[in-house]
């Protein structure tokens, strides 16, 4: 079994190192891991088409159901090469101020900059990147915004992290009260202990987690854990995300892991 890490395009705002080091301190050791560049910022023959490519992948209305964009604006597609360039970073925030990107249609451009070779079940590939990405839940007709999206490769967002599990309901009542109330600055720094922000130096370490929902989804057929204590619990809250990833595995998956059979 060989895990590649493709990693981070702004490693200024990201310790790969950190989060590199605390991976291999949890995985069986007969796991081999690997890292290679960025790999939705690689450089391609077809640099024009693959930023029309990513761009087509935004999420333009997160009420309506996904649809393979062929072409995307030329707004989208000059914002995508500034992000390509390293000109500008995602906002990693969602709509209306920032952007959203389809995970699933985001993962097919990444799986097609991979070797065919290496598209295999023995191969695990984590794409980090600091693009929002979301998927579309038909049972309330909207996007939500995940951390990961298990295939290969697998997404992981570190902008995820911070905006999918929800906040606090004291956030979102003291932000609603606009001009008179705090401010999302001051928000943010007084809520330090129960929830994450962009930029955290907490993120490596609560990405871990997230790696090891891939590698038990490729090994074993699982990613999750209903145990709030466990790396692996799919937490909604951000308070849950900070239990969750301040300790260790379950029993219960500590077992399959140093019980690892490779496919």
């Amino acid at each position: 079994m060989r895990l590649v890490l493709h990693g981070h395009p702004r490693p200024q705002r990201f310790d790969q190192k950190t989060f590199l080091q605390g991976l291999r301190a949890v995985l069986p050791a007969q796991v081999e891991t690997g890292e290679r560049p960025p790999l939705l910022e690689t450089p391609t023959d077809e640099p024009v088409r693959h930023a029309a490519r990513i761009g087509a992948t935004r999420v333009l209305d997160p009420f309506r159901p996904p649809h393979h964009r062929v072409v995307c604006s030329n707004t989208e597609h000059a914002l995508e090469r500034d992000i390509l360039s390293g000109v500008r970073a995602p906002t990693g925030r969602p709509p209306p101020e920032g952007e959203l990107y389809d995970a699933a249609q985001l993962s097919a451009v990444a799986r097609d900059l991979l070797p065919v070779e290496e598209r295999r079940l023995d191969i695990i590939h984590l794409v980090l990147t600091d693009r929002l990405i979301g998927t579309y839940q038909r049972s309330d007709g909207r996007y939500h915004a995940r951390v990961i999206l298990a295939g290969t490769p697998h997404l992981l967002s570190t902008a995820g992290l911070v905006e999918a599990p929800a906040r606090s309901r004291g956030y979102y009542a003291a932000l609603a009260q606009g001009p008179a109330g705090p401010g999302r600055g001051a928000l943010e720094s007084a809520l330090m202990d129960e929830q994450l922000v962009h930029g955290d130096p907490r993120i490596p370490h609560m990405m871990v987690g997230y790696a090891l929902m891939a590698y038990f989804w490729q090994v074993h057929g699982e990613a999750f854990c209903s145990d709030p204590h466990c790396r692996l619990y799919n937490a909604h809250w951000q308070r849950e995300l900070i239990q969750a990833q301040s300790g260790g595995l379950c029993d219960h998956h500590a077992t399959m892991l140093h019980h690892h059979d490779a496919p």
